[in-house]
């Protein structure tokens, strides 16, 4: 992130800092609200205006150590003692708590306290933020300016610490989905939830990113991180089970077709400027690595299967240098554009295999466990080693366990190995 972004970034912060120091009179100050932000604002009012930071409040009481963070009770009639600055969202419990605590106006600021309209079913602030539709229950703070959150259909909650932070110019939409997650949205970004998705997990999204996802998604505890200038499409009825993430890094391309489903622990890394395209229909078992390099690329054809731990690196993952020459032979630029990683359609990967930059596997192939793979498999073919090589043609697979009728593995894969 270049200075200037980030100097806007900071300006929402710096803002409640200086209101701070302008009107607590000599009192400590107390921050409402236990995250990021709150961080950077006690750490701000310390170093630059030396004033003295008794601790945080929090009606998250998983939270509350009674050290540095307490219960919202511990401000009641302390007006005198306490400035509370309140950089989380806006809510009128918030308001009301401060005046039956015996708070005036002049006796804390709170950032988000500027709306102009508010319904159940529309917010909007003196910032141009936005919210359009039922968002009863979210907890969504802007951190900027001009955003806006489109809800269709209403969004239901199941955990009430879920929330959105926001920044500046970004949309975000969702549709009839149920939401349990943690969000956090920067500068100029789009992202885009379809029909009925199933929302759990850490969601992560910088500035530029594009995040589009289509209807159905379902995640459980799933971590998905977009740097920024990053753009990830995840199609329709989708599943990634406990503890998968995605993680795309800045100005890189991820790709997820349809029906793809991802089981429990998996890891997809595309680095930057890098590209990944998973077609429709794939799977992949417990644990493994899809680790797309900076710079390289990976495709992967509609209904692959595979297998528990496998592995598909399309580069060497750190620099390897001639000492002669003193030249990168395989990470550099021009290299990475080349290194590259083709699965075709149907193609099952067996427990534990390696797949490693260079590799062609024809469409209807299988490679056998613990195999590892850096060459061309043709189609309709079983290979097996370290490395892989081919013990078997003319064969072609289903998924059905047991099956007696060689259809069930689909006509347009019943076909001789070339």
């Amino acid at each position: 992130m270049d200075t200037e972004t980030q100097s806007k970034r900071n300006e929402w912060i710096y803002t409640i800092c200086q209101k701070a120091a302008e009107l607590a009179e000599g009192r400590a100050v107390i921050i409402w609200g236990d995250y990021g932000v709150s961080w950077k604002i006690r750490d701000i009012l310390e170093d630059k205006y030396r004033m003295r930071v008794h601790g945080f409040i929090d009606s998250d009481l998983m939270k509350i150590d009674n050290q540095t963070i307490y219960p919202t009770s511990c401000i009641d009639g302390k007006a005198k003692e306490y400035f509370v600055v309140i950089p989380v969202a806006y809510y009128h419990s918030i308001k009301e708590h401060m005046q039956k605590c015996g708070y005036s106006e002049t006796d804390y600021y709170y950032y988000n306290d500027c709306v102009v309209s508010e319904r159940e079913d529309y917010y909007e602030d003196n910032r141009g933020n936005r919210i359009i539709g039922n968002h009863r229950n979210i907890k969504i703070v802007f951190d900027g300016k001009n955003s806006c959150v489109r809800i269709v259909g209403g969004v239901k909650v199941q955990n009430d610490t879920s929330y959105m932070y926001i920044g500046s110019d970004s949309i975000i939409t969702m549709e009839k989905s149920t939401y349990t997650a943690h969000m956090k949205v920067g500068d100029n970004a789009e992202i885009s939830f379809g029909e009925k998705c199933v929302i759990d997990g850490n969601f992560e999204v910088g500035d530029g990113a594009r995040l589009c996802v289509g209807d159905r998604l379902q995640t459980n505890e799933f971590s998905c991180v977009l740097c920024e200038g990053a753009k990830c499409e995840i199609g329709n009825k989708c599943i990634f089970i406990t503890k998968s993430e995605v993680l795309v890094y800045e100005n890189a391309e991820c790709r997820i077709g349809n029906g793809c489903a991802f089981s429990y622990s998996n890891r997809i890394n595309v680095g930057s400027d890098a590209k990944c395209i998973i077609e429709n229909g794939c799977s992949k078992g417990i644990g493994g690595v899809v680790a797309v390099c900076p710079g390289t690329s990976l495709t992967i054809g509609e209904d692959a299967m595979f297998s528990s731990n496998v592995c598909l690196l399309t580069n060497d993952g750190h620099s390897i240098f001639d000492v002669r020459t003193g030249k990168n032979i395989n990470t550099s630029q021009e290299i990475n554009e080349t290194r590259s990683i083709v699965l075709g359609k149907h193609v099952w990967l067996g427990e534990g295999v390696m797949v490693l930059y260079g590799t062609r596997i024809g469409d209807s192939s299988i490679i056998g466990a613990r195999s590892l793979v850096k060459s061309k498999i043709p189609n309709n073919c079983m290979a097996v080693g370290i490395p892989a090589k081919v013990v078997r043609k003319d064969i072609t697979w289903c998924r059905d366990y047991g099956s007696e009728n060689i259809l069930d593995c689909g006509a347009e894969f019943i076909n001789y190995t070339e």
